[in-house]
């Protein structure tokens, strides 16, 4: 009896230890086929492969052809995975990162999922708000409503551009801005308030002669020159007063109109 006791507690023993190593082998199996299910639809099916992209804005950007560019890139990837094998994590943020880095005329890319195979990409491209030119390199470039350079262009090209020809700052480089922000913003505010003058602003002039001026050329052929240290509403509030009281100055040959001295103005 103690005998036929005892084996059948050791086959109960055994029993119970093979459980307990083929139920960790079981769910690991288990786990590892989950897994490899998850890796091959991610991966390898066709269920978020990227069939179709839709490009609207600046298809072509000076010798940047962008589908190319995308395509090129969803077809790379790491490990053998392309990046188009999956349209939920390839990276959105991260090509339009890698697309706006392939030429400063790129504004902005905004990257949208229309459907698990489609993707929808907007490229906008910088418009020109006009020409900066650096008197000592002699360059010359175009600047977009930020300030930024990027593109270069001739000194010697014809100008439909607002020009601001720069005696004092070296140069720049495409994708910098053209100058410190607090004087683009001083330009921009002079030119902005004149816009509705009765003349138009052909060109700026920042002085290296005096670094607290600023002039600007208006298409009647007179300059205006302005203190940066002074308040500039003031002066352009004496400059409007001054031509709406003496409308017969704009028919006349002026040479210049000085508003740097508080309280008063001159024209020659």
């Amino acid at each position: 009896m103690r005998t036929y006791t005892k084996k059948f507690q050791d086959r109960l023993r055994l029993e119970k230890r093979r459980r307990s190593v083929v139920k960790p082998i079981i769910y690991t199996l288990v786990v590892l086929a989950v897994l490899a299910a998850g890796i091959f639809v991610l991966f390898f099916s066709d269920l978020f492969y990227v069939k179709e992209i839709n490009i609207s804005g600046a298809e072509k950007i000076q010798g940047l052809n962008v589908a190319q560019f995308v395509n090129s890139w969803l077809d790379s990837g790491f490990i053998g995975i392309k990046r188009r094998s999956n349209s939920i994590i390839f990276g959105q943020d991260m090509l339009a990162r890698s697309l706006m880095n392939q030429s400063a005329r790129i504004s902005s890319v905004v990257i949208k999922r229309e459907s698990p195979h489609k993707l929808d990409i907007t490229v906008t491209e910088r418009s020109p708000a006009g020409i900066w030119c650096y008197e000592t390199s002699g360059s010359c470039y175009y600047f977009d409503t930020n300030g930024y350079a990027y593109s270069k262009i001739g000194a010697t090209s014809g100008h439909v551009f607002l020009k601001v020809n720069d005696e004092v700052k070296q140069d720049t480089e495409i994708g910098r801005p053209v100058s410190d922000n607090s004087l683009f913003q001083l330009v921009k505010k002079v030119s902005d308030s004149l816009a509705q003058a009765k003349f138009a602003i052909t060109e700026f002039v920042i002085p290296k002669d005096n670094l607290n001026e600023l002039d600007f050329r208006t298409n009647l052929g007179f300059l205006v020159k302005i203190d940066t240290t002074e308040d500039i509403d003031r002066q352009i509030s004496a400059l409007n007063l001054l031509l709406s009281e003496k409308p017969y100055l704009l028919k006349h040959l002026l040479e210049y109109i000085d508003l740097r001295i508080p309280s008063r103005i001159y024209y020659k």
